[in-house]
């Protein structure tokens, strides 16, 4: 929020900027809307990115700058979740969550595995979506919580070779 933006930036410390009124209102100078408009836009460009990115990633402290090939298969789920469904990146059942929260519930660790937090999947498919079936699956393993357990880019790769030539045949 605005808020949480504003208190970042400015990081409640006391500076000659800060000028308190009362106990109930903080006056503040030296600080443009505009400057405050653009951190806030920044930071939500930030989390914004970082629905793409890994949950391994996400609970680094010091994630590597250029990422790494399994975190490169988890976004190709993600972004194959948004081409199969065409709602946008982490569409949620029943909840209109915030860049924020997506990614703090992504990067929480769990001790069971069903509970992960994913992009939501309709528990039926129409009737024709025998290559939906293959790509869900590819997709549901590249997003694994383990990265051990994400194929590597050999085997996505030759999987849609695969269903290329099945549906150009």
């Amino acid at each position: 929020s605005l808020i949480s933006a504003y208190t970042d930036f400015m990081r409640w410390k006391r500076t000659p900027w800060m000028i308190s009124g009362n106990m109930r209102s903080i006056k503040v100078g030296g600080v443009s809307i505009r400057s405050l408009a653009a951190h806030f836009t920044r930071s939500i460009l930030f989390l914004s990115e970082q629905l793409w990115t890994a949950p391994e990633l996400l609970r680094n402290p010091n994630p590597p700058p250029m990422g790494t090939q399994k975190g490169d298969i988890y976004s190709f789920a993600i972004i194959l979740h948004e081409v199969l469904w065409r709602k946008g990146v982490f569409p949620c059942k029943n909840e209109n969550l915030s860049p924020y929260e997506i990614v703090q519930r992504v990067k929480k660790t769990v001790a069971n595995l069903d509970d992960v937090f994913r992009p939501y999947v309709p528990d039926s498919l129409d009737a024709d979506d025998e290559i939906n079936q293959s790509l869900l699956e590819l997709m549901r393993c590249s997003w694994a919580e383990d990265p051990h357990d994400r194929p590597d880019i050999s085997m996505i790769r030759k999987a849609v070779r695969m269903l290329n030539k099945w549906v150009f045949l």
